[in-house]
């Protein structure tokens, strides 16, 4: 499963338009790559709740057809260029990031 941090998301933005390198496809997608059930297990314990069960894939191919496939399977994107330009992400750990976003000052 791919994710990244909104302001991650912002700071890479600005990051390339400021590069002086060659136009090139940019994965703009935290280095820490995970599964479904570890980012589950993750917010569950930031957010101090119980998980959600999962639901039955063939519920997922119901509600949303061939989409299902990148919820079910993900995908393995690595943002390798934008890191060999320089860049480094402020929330490459989504613990660190989810702790950020979903705790409550």
């Amino acid at each position: 499963m791919t994710w990244v941090h909104i302001e991650d998301v912002i700071r890479a933005i600005l990051f390339l338009f400021e590069s002086a390198s060659p136009q090139k496809i940019y994965n703009v997608v935290a280095p820490d790559h995970i599964d479904q059930l570890q980012f589950l297990k993750i917010a569950s314990n930031i957010l101090k709740r119980k998980p959600l069960l999962p639901l039955p894939s063939f519920v997922m191919r119901l509600m949303m057809g061939e989409q299902s496939q990148l919820v079910l399977n993900g995908q393995y994107v690595k943002p390798q260029a934008l890191q060999q330009e320089g860049f480094h992400f402020k929330y490459p750990d989504l613990n660190i990031a989810l702790k950020q976003i979903l705790t409550v000052n």
